[in-house]
């Protein structure tokens, strides 16, 4: 295992290297985002340290602690109305029982760990990929994993997820993981990565689906069972803590919330003047063309027929299932890419898409054509440096609307997120369409 390391670095330390000797832009480039990233990195911590945590800085840490205490409280975890849904608790009841050991330190230094921790977790993220695009012999994606570190430095989804202390890093690293561990048939693994998901967001599920999609019938049934008996479990101690009548009470408003969300949520119309950070379909609908029950059902509508093609190419992965991992491992990666996306094409709630800074990554090495190339840039860049964007308006006095959105902010006006999601989604339907003439042969072009 030693060894592997080395190797690792060894291998990834030459590919910098040579970019760094070869390339003046991107020595230029690393420098001034690594530069960046640090003053970043320092005023944030000054910030979470002396402001007070809650107060724009780690909100939605707040948020759990807060579910946490009212789950040892007996207290609701979910509201019976809507109208203040974005500082609302989103996830499980099992979920709140296991954060209340945070309960025990001070809010501050549980601030600063989860402040630290989001570095750990960014940094395994990356070196994640690099080991699945190395293991896999994917030289190209190597190579342009480590072009792509200025953008990882100031991508604007890592650094929302700093301010607000969230978990959506933490979920895009357990999905990775996720990813590999069912690739390598890991089973004690793949249970343990999937469980986790299962308690906090089930939307970042989506590598289960990779034993499908090469025929590995009986792992994908081992997967399922051993991930709902450990969910199960979990579950069964969360009961027992906060009692049956309580735990089962919470779970039945957590699945009622997630059926309302279509119809109550507060969704922003064309008089509130912005769209907000919800850049779901349906928010887009809502602000562009009205709050009314036919805009939200046509929105709907919308999201089915935009899943159409992922459906049809997920089906037919299944039905024709790849045997030969070594040789389509980019087939593999693409269908479980196009998933992700595709499942928050179709939520109602959109605040980001962590995964797409490895998708851009990836998709640098891949694609050829020049046109293609310069549109995933041009729309990938405007979604990256909405975190500068940002910090630059707001020193240069940018007035906040509602108390959390700044209104020079173009992203309160653009869907930036979803705009990257279905130009990302699109790219990988042309590239997996069954019947595509490059997949003749049931291959997809790897980069290597």
């Amino acid at each position: 295992m030693a060894e592997s390391a080395t190797s690792f670095k060894t291998y990834y330390g030459s590919i910098l290297r040579q970019l760094w000797d070869s390339s003046k832009w991107f020595r230029t480039l690393l420098i001034i985002t690594l530069v960046w990233a640090t003053l970043r990195l320092i005023v944030q911590l000054v910030l979470t340290m002396t402001g007070g945590v809650g107060d724009q800085i780690g909100v939605d840490l707040v948020v759990h602690l807060t579910a946490a205490q009212h789950f040892l409280q007996h207290l609701d975890l979910y509201p019976k109305n809507l109208a203040d849904l974005e500082g609302q608790f989103p996830y499980p009841p099992t979920y709140a029982f296991l954060i209340t050991p945070l309960l025990w330190l001070p809010q501050q230094v549980t601030a600063l760990i989860h402040f630290i921790l989001h570095f750990v977790f960014y940094y395994l993220l990356f070196t994640q990929w690099a080991k699945i695009f190395r293991d896999w012999k994917m030289e190209k994606a190597s190579q342009f994993l480590i072009l792509s570190l200025p953008v990882w430095l100031v991508f604007s989804a890592f650094w929302d997820d700093v301010i607000y202390l969230n978990i959506y890093i933490l979920l895009a690293l357990f999905a990775t993981l996720l990813i590999e561990a069912t690739l390598k048939e890991n089973l004690l693994q793949s249970s343990i990565w999937l469980t986790l998901i299962l308690l906090t967001k089930p939307q970042w599920v989506f590598a289960a689906v990779i034993p499908l999609l090469l025929g590995r019938y009986r792992f994908f049934a081992k997967l399922l069972i051993s991930s709902l008996a450990i969910y199960l479990a979990l579950g069964l101690i969360a009961l027992f803590a906060g009692g049956p009548a309580y735990v089962w009470g919470q779970y039945k408003d957590y699945i009622s919330l997630l059926f309302r969300l279509g119809q109550d949520f507060p969704w922003r119309g064309p008089a509130s003047g912005f769209l907000g950070y919800n850049h779901s379909i349906k928010q887009i609908f809502a602000y562009f063309l009205g709050v009314t029950p036919t805009n939200l059902i046509i929105a709907t509508i919308v999201k089915i027929i935009l899943l159409i093609p992922m459906a049809v190419i997920v089906i037919h992965r299944i039905i024709h299932p790849i045997r030969q991992l070594s040789l389509q491992i980019a087939a593999v990666l693409e269908t479980a890419l196009l998933i992700y996306l595709g499942a928050f094409i179709w939520l109602d709630i959109v605040w980001e898409a962590s995964l797409a800074i490895a998708i851009f990554s990836y998709f640098m090495s891949v694609i050829t054509n020049k046109t293609q190339k310069i549109i995933i840039i041009g729309v990938f860049m405007l979604y990256a440096i909405q975190d500068i964007w940002r910090l630059l308006i707001y020193a240069a006095g940018s007035p906040m609307i509602n108390g959390a959105y700044l209104q020079w902010d173009y992203s309160m006006y653009i869907p930036t997120i979803m705009i990257v999601i279905l130009t990302f989604y699109a790219v990988f339907v042309a590239r997996l369409w069954p019947w595509h003439t490059r997949s003749q042969n049931n291959q997809i072009p790897t980069g290597q």
